[in-house]
This record gives C-alpha cells, structure tokens and sequence, in this order.
C-alpha cells in the first residue's frame, strides 16, 4: 500500500474527540453503527477500480465533495464574523451571547473544513485500495452541532425582533 501525501495514521485529538462525540450521539439516538468487513478474515479482497476512467471519476467526485465542506465550513467562519461584527454586544445585559455565539460559529466552521480534509485524506486512501467505508458517525457528529447552532440561534431571532 502506498502512502498518501500529507496523512497519517496517527489519529489528532480533534478528530478522537470528535469522534467520541459522534459515537456519544449514536448510542443516544440508537443507531447501530456498522461493522466494518475484516479483510482477510473472510477470504474477501478489496476490489481494486481497473478502470482509470472510474478512478479518475471518482477521485474528482471525492474533491468536488471537499469542496462543498470547505465552502460550508468557510461559511460558518464568515456568519461568525459577521455577527461578532453587527450584532450589538448588549443584546442580553451581563451574558456575552453574541460573543460566545460568533466564537461557536467560526469554530464550527473551522471543524468542518478540518472535518472535510480529513474524510479527503481517507477517502483518497479507500479510493486506491478499494476498500470504502461511509462516514457515519462523524456525519451525525457534525448533524448535531449544526442543529445546536440552530437552537442557540432561536434567542438572538427573539431578541432582535
């Protein structure tokens, strides 16, 4: 197996972390998470894509699909800055809402993007092996967090109408 530029088989703190949260969010909502196939226990072999047109094909889809994280994730960055931006500091006497809200913003955003380059890095990887496995957890992870945005957006919606 060849390497893959710029991955490393030694998972960061971020992604354990984030990875512990999405396992917390499955088990709470019930969802059994998939077990992988064991290659080699079961005599089956990665099927390996031989032709260089559908490799091609997908490893396109694969950076079109980072590409979307990244625009998403720069997007939550930019609403983040704007609300530190506009939105007046009072808005809840004594409680920094706008400041925690903008600071939760932009690190969402930046967890996504971080989020995207790494599903790239290891879907590049499946891609050359063969072997594929959907990300399920870390998509429920980030599920949750865009909905706690949204919930803790409902009040600054109250407030300033």
């Amino acid at each position: 197996m060849r390497p893959v530029p710029g991955f490393s088989q030694e998972p960061r703190p971020f992604f354990v972390a984030l990875n512990a949260i999405g396992n917390a969010v499955v088990r709470t909502i019930e969802i059994e998470p998939a077990n992988p196939p064991q290659l080699g226990q079961s005599g089956d072999e990665p099927r390996i894509a031989t032709d260089r047109d559908s490799r091609a094909r997908t490893h396109l889809a694969n950076e079109r699909t980072f590409l979307a994280w990244l625009r998403t994730g720069l997007s939550l960055v930019a609403l983040g800055l704007a609300a530190a931006g506009f939105l007046p500091v009072d808005l809840v006497p004594g409680v920094p809402y706008v400041r925690s809200f903008s600071i939760l913003l932009v690190l969402s955003g930046t967890a996504m993007v971080m989020f995207g380059a790494s599903r790239y890095l290891r879907a590049y990887k499946q891609i050359e092996t063969g072997a594929f496995d959907p990300a399920g957890k870390e998509v429920v992870t980030i599920a949750a967090l865009i909905a706690v945005l949204g919930i803790l957006a409902i009040p600054l919606v109250l407030l300033l109408r």
